[in-house]
């Protein structure tokens, strides 16, 4: 063995080296392209009290449509007959779309009308919802009315799509 064939193995590995980096640098462009589109934006809040609540409210009045799972009969005791007539004054000089399916023992104190504006129906008995789930602009907010209310949104397309399927798949399933 001649001490130069250390130089030669180095510079077969060195080519053997160089040809894995150039295959690399080729696939480089294909990797990024895959892992933005696999990137999901998710974003969390978590909202207390009657005025965290109402800010949920207030950014749904922002948006041009959203649906409603489960409105119920706490929502009107905590946040009042006069703040949801108000509320209804805004959506609808606002033009904005709503789709409500109520808890049957909702008890209907604030008039809400059908139009081109509003639909709802009232889901089976087994159905009742213990939380409201409020869908607008790619957000999903759950509110919580037992004790201090809470609430928390989430911003995702994804979660946002999949709620809107669950709401249409219980519409179905509910009575006008």
């Amino acid at each position: 063995q001649k001490p130069e064939s250390i130089i030669e193995f180095l510079e077969n590995n060195k080519k053997n080296i160089d040809k894995k980096i150039n295959s690399a640098q080729t696939l480089i462009p294909e990797i990024s392209k895959l892992l933005s589109i696999t990137k999901v934006e998710q974003e969390a809040s978590l909202f207390r009290g009657v005025k965290g609540i109402k800010k949920i409210l207030q950014d749904m009045l922002l948006s041009k449509e959203f649906w409603i799972i489960g409105v119920s009969n706490a929502s009107v005791e905590i946040l009042g007959e006069t703040y949801w007539a108000n509320f209804n004054k805004k959506r609808k000089s606002n033009k904005i779309k709503e789709h409500l399916l109520f808890n049957t023992d909702f008890n209907n104190t604030v008039e809400i009308e059908k139009s081109n504006l509003s639909s709802h129906k009232k889901l089976p008995p087994e159905l009742i919802q213990i939380t409201e789930i409020m869908i607008f602009d790619n957000q999903v907010a759950i509110i919580v009315y037992s004790g201090e209310p809470l609430g928390v949104i989430i911003k995702s397309k994804d979660v946002f799509e999949a709620f809107r399927k669950q709401f249409e798949f219980l519409w179905k399933l509910s009575k006008p």
